[in-house]
């Protein structure tokens, strides 16, 4: 589970490599922010979690909308602030944390779609993948930051 501790020692720098290492190993967007922030907050989510977030790349399965970057982000986020049974109410963070991230991020990349983000940009062109990886390192420092001020 994250807590202030793990995320007051989140080593950014070393989690930006773990991630660009996977990413450009052939993990997806998704799938780098997924694995890093659980390896680095020591989240204990299994193969079946990260199965979710396959269907995230090239916006929703090539559709182009949701980045899967941010998309893999606000999965993170529901592991700590989600509904985890039909019993409980809405969580009072989870909301305004995902709206955050989706401002945040949006601020810091021009934009959510990844239709948007990768105009112009051919799927195998090195250009998308140089943008990826820096969207997938604003996705990481953001969802920590956000996470450590929703902590406080």
């Amino acid at each position: 589970m994250i807590t202030k501790d793990k995320l007051d020692n989140y080593n950014y720098a070393e989690a930006e490599n773990y991630a660009m290492d996977l990413f450009h190993k052939g993990f997806t967007c998704a799938e780098a922010v997924m694995y890093t922030l659980n390896k680095y907050l020591d989240l204990g989510l299994d193969e079946k979690t990260f199965a979710m977030c396959s269907g995230f790349p090239w916006g929703l399965g090539g559709g182009g909308c949701l980045c899967g970057a941010l998309a893999g982000a606000s999965m993170i986020i529901g592991t700590k602030y989600g509904r985890k049974s039909f019993d409980e109410t809405r969580s009072d963070k989870c909301f305004p944390i995902n709206n955050d991230l989706h401002d945040e991020f949006k601020k810091a990349n021009g934009g959510t779609c990844c239709r948007v983000l990768m105009h112009g940009l051919e799927r195998n062109d090195p250009k998308r993948k140089e943008n990826c990886s820096n969207y997938v390192k604003n996705t990481l420092r953001i969802t920590v930051d956000l996470l450590k001020k929703y902590e406080e």
